[in-house]
């Protein structure tokens, strides 16, 4: 997780839903803005990220997994 000037961001709570819009995990960056959601199935979930302080939302914003999938998702300043 980084801001739209390339820094990370750490703490930021992350949640993944399904096609349904259900949550089905919740997790935290780390210090070095890193999160992972591990052992997801191929397919079609949705990032929420609420609105941080200084940051706009990432709401139910459509990402599809295939195998191993890096994503980075850049918040970017109100």
């Amino acid at each position: 997780m980084e801001d739209d000037l390339g820094q990370s961001i750490p703490d930021v709570e992350i949640k993944l839903l399904n096609t349904s819009k259900q949550i089905l995990k919740t997790i935290h960056t780390s210090l070095s803005g890193v999160a992972v959601f591990f052992n997801l199935k191929s397919g079609d979930y949705f990032v929420r990220i609420n609105k941080q302080n200084g940051y706009n939302a990432f709401s139910d914003t459509p990402v599809s997994v295939d195998g191993d999938s890096d994503i980075t998702v850049v918040l970017e300043h109100e």
